[in-house]
């Protein structure tokens, strides 16, 4: 993934984050970033 396409992903899912309105949903749009671009997440 390019740094330009990394930077989109997570301007769309900052979008989601932030209008997800349950903690449940937001750690799945995290767990989601994680999977996708191999970052880590909570520690």
């Amino acid at each position: 993934m390019s740094e330009y396409s990394r930077k989109e992903y997570f301007r769309v899912l900052a979008e989601r984050y932030r209008s997800e309105g349950t903690k449940k949903g937001r750690s799945q749009i995290i767990d989601e970033a994680c999977k996708n671009t191999g970052h880590i997440g909570k520690v």
